[in-house]
């Protein structure tokens, strides 16, 4: 169950970042938001090792990743592989940590809180990106998947300087809706920091 919970919310950041992504296209966006609403119902059954929300997860899967092979994803998953390279934890379950986070700090771009809208109501939310921001933390906490990286406060601090390089550096940034400096990396990583 919980590789499944951690995959399964890496296939919601993909759909949710490249349905914002800067090479967001009417194409892309289809995929994105049938990828998205696909896996966030079918991914709680999945967890429980229901047969048919497993293959409905693999199709939202393959959706997602032609979203965002087409229009990019975002600083959610450029700290994720930065933390993943530094503590060595799940990529999707860093992912999982973190969006919730990034939605909030991309819907300040108006076609970015457009997006993150049009998903929320694909899984008939409330339209707007606050309403998809707190479904996903109610779905992380469904899923078990703990609200903090396990990794002591002073650990984070620690290594927040080559965290924040890793992240500028990666090859996700230049898609992310909205212009990330460091200060932003770094309030972000400490937002779900320091649960050990």
């Amino acid at each position: 169950p919980h590789v499944t919970a951690d995959t399964g919310m890496d296939v919601l950041t993909h759909a949710a970042e490249a349905a914002v992504a800067k090479g967001a296209s009417p194409f892309s966006d289809a995929l994105a938001e049938r990828a998205f609403s696909t896996a966030f119902q079918s991914l709680p059954d999945a967890s429980t090792g229901d047969r048919g929300a497993k293959a409905r997860m693999l199709q939202a899967s393959c959706m997602a990743g032609m979203a965002f092979n087409a229009a990019g994803l975002g600083v959610c998953h450029a700290m994720a592989h930065a933390l993943g390279g530094r503590f060595h934890l799940p990529h999707g379950r860093l992912n999982a940590l973190l969006l919730p986070q990034v939605i909030g700090f991309n819907a300040q771009d108006p076609r970015a809180a457009e997006g993150y809208g049009r998903l929320a109501k694909a899984c008939g939310l409330a339209g707007n990106p606050r309403a998809l921001a707190a479904a996903l933390t109610r779905l992380r906490t469904r899923l078990k998947i703990a609200p903090r990286l396990p990794v002591s406060a002073g650990e984070l601090r620690e290594a927040l300087p080559g965290l924040t390089q890793a992240a500028l550096a990666d090859g996700c940034l230049p898609a992310n809706p909205r212009t990330v400096q460091a200060g932003d990396i770094q309030a972000l990583l400490l937002e779900i920091g320091g649960g050990a």
